[in-house]
């Protein structure tokens, strides 16, 4: 905004209000698919078949939880993921919501444990 930065790759939560009134220009989402905020702002994918690259928040718990316990849990955070006035708080604030199974989020973590995994280990990057 002070003409100092080229281009970014910030969070969307930290930047959508900017972009929102104008200050910013978003290029582009690393996200799968566009999100509904910003229909008219394309993915990376679009141009670059297979980039995606997003961030997420999820809810976790130790792994001494009965079952039963997490399958409630997870009903009631879908449950809430689904009421009108979360949603439009979570949207406005820049964020998708993305619900599922408790499996589905599990394979989250682990595709992006891989993923990046993979990615420091080709690097060679280093703990500092």
């Amino acid at each position: 905004m002070g003409g100092q930065v080229d281009a970014s790759m910030p969070t969307l939560a930290s930047v959508a209000a900017h972009v929102r009134s104008g200050k910013l220009r978003m290029l582009g989402t690393t996200n799968p698919m566009r999100l509904p905020q910003f229909a008219d702002v394309p993915t990376i994918a679009e141009t670059v078949p297979g980039d995606e690259s997003r961030g997420w928040f999820g809810f976790v718990a130790p792994a001494a939880v009965p079952r039963e316990v997490i399958v409630l849990l997870n009903q009631e955070i879908n449950r809430a993921m689904g009421l009108a006035d979360v949603r439009e708080k979570i949207i406005t604030a820049g964020f998708a919501i993305d619900t599922g199974t408790p499996e589905y989020f599990a394979a989250t973590i682990k595709n992006d444990y891989a993923k990046y995994g993979k990615l420091v280990r080709d690097i060679g990057l280093q703990p500092q």
